[in-house]
Formats: structure tokens, sequence, C-alpha cells
């Protein structure tokens, strides 16, 4: 059973009586989530390579390549500041901010939304 705890910027996360936690992420937050190129880029590096763990450079990398504006210090240091803050907030990601790495939590809403704006993104 789900007991619904409400998180800054409108998000729920259902956390799972089973023992574990899983974003039940809100069509409102989920619009607001792919709303930014960066983060769409950022999701679909773990969507297209059928991963669940990235470095931020890694994501840094992927990102510059597909973005009119490249700058890979930029996207990296606004990964870090905005982007990654706002998928943890949703509950699609865990960040260690120690090690840089990043786990990608999965989100079928997410996903369906991602591939349903794939063919208006040039990537």
């Amino acid at each position: 059973m789900l007991d619904n705890h409400y998180h800054p910027g409108g998000t729920e996360i259902g956390v799972d009586d089973s023992g574990g936690d899983h974003a039940v992420v809100s069509p409102s937050t989920a619009f607001r989530i792919i709303a930014s190129e960066r983060r769409r880029h950022a999701l679909r590096y773990f969507t297209r390579r059928s991963t669940d763990a990235a470095t931020v450079d890694e994501l840094a990398a992927f990102v510059d390549e597909r973005v009119d504006e490249r700058d890979r210090r930029r996207i990296e240091i606004e990964l870090v500041h905005e982007h990654l803050p706002a998928l943890v907030t949703a509950g699609l990601i865990e960040y260690d901010e120690r090690n840089r790495r990043v786990q990608y939590a999965g989100n079928a809403l997410i996903e369906q939304c991602l591939e349903l704006v794939s063919s208006h993104d040039l990537d």
C-alpha cells in the first residue's frame, strides 16, 4: 500500500510498504521536469543507454553533444546546481555529491513524456 508524502514543488513521493521507495510523479511535475531541454537529455541518458547509473561528467558530456550552446563546463554547473536537484526533489534520481554519481529511479510517466516529445527534440 502507498502512503503519500508531499515534497517541495508539489511532488508526491509514494512510499511502498513492501520496503521500497518509488516516485509517484504527478502530470504537473512531469511536465515541469521535461520542460527543460537539459533535464530531458539527462533523463534520456538513462533510457537510451539502458543503464540506471552515471557520473556527472558522463551526463554533462551526453547533454553537451545534444544542445546548441555547447559549453560543457557550464552544462555541468547547471546540472549540479539546478537540474539534478530538481530531479532529486521529484524522486527520479539519487545524487551522491561526494562521488558525483547519479542513480536513476525510473518512472513510466516521465519515460512516456520523453518518448512523446522526442520527435520534436533535435538529438
